[in-house]
């Protein structure tokens, strides 16, 4: 009877030992595999960091380019040395109003809203007439 526990004991202890050496090589797999896809993450944030610079860069140039358009479109011959016939002409009137622009660019601004109103308006008051 005592050599049956043992045997037994002795079965559990091989099959106790069996699991434990699948799940010592599941862990080892799953470490390479944790090594393997951190170095792909890396080399990814690198990439990124390089991108975010060349964009920044990009962003500050285009910020500057866009700068010195404004100070362009902003001199008339109120603040510069132009005579006056070289002013641009006025926008047009609420009456004369352009709806093919109300929306520019698919970009949703004030003056896109009230000039879109103030067509609404005229419509309205137009139809009621």
């Amino acid at each position: 009877m005592k050599s049956d526990y043992s045997r037994d004991i002795f079965k559990q202890l091989e099959e106790t030992m069996k699991r434990l050496d699948k799940m010592e090589s599941t862990l080892e797999n799953t470490r390479i595999e944790h090594k393997i896809e951190i170095g792909h993450l890396n080399d990814k944030i690198d990439s990124l960091e390089k991108e975010n610079a060349a964009l920044k860069i990009e962003n500050t140039k285009l910020k500057d380019d866009n700068e010195r358009l404004r100070r362009i479109i902003n001199n008339d011959s109120t603040n510069s040395t132009l005579p006056p016939s070289s002013d641009e002409k006025p926008a047009k009137a609420a009456n004369e109003f352009n709806h093919s622009r109300v929306f520019v660019e698919n970009k949703f601004t004030a003056d896109n809203f009230y000039n879109a109103y103030m067509y609404y308006l005229s419509v309205s008051i137009r139809d009621t007439l």
